[in-house]
């Protein structure tokens, strides 16, 4: 299995958040701020990837479209030269 940047930065600002997050809670804390970007980012990278996985996919969808419009036609093909 192929592994993506993308998913690897995914993990490692979740894994960051998370340590921000038990910070904040414990007290002596880092900024607010900074919180909410390392959550920003993390969705963004997230959402980055899921995006990657939606363009694959419909790559995907569209193969298979085209392989049974090409399969239909090859069958009208054959329709024809059977009534022949």
């Amino acid at each position: 299995m192929k592994t993506n940047i993308k998913e690897i930065l995914f993990w490692i600002f979740f894994i960051l958040s998370l340590i921000l997050l038990i910070w904040i809670i414990l007290g002596d804390s880092p900024t607010e701020l900074i919180f909410i970007v390392t959550i920003y980012l993390t969705m963004l990278l997230k959402m980055w990837s899921m995006s990657d996985r939606q363009i694959r996919i419909e790559e995907n969808v569209k193969r298979l479209r085209d392989s049974f419009l090409r399969l239909a036609n090859d069958f009208k093909d054959l329709k024809e030269y059977i009534k022949k």
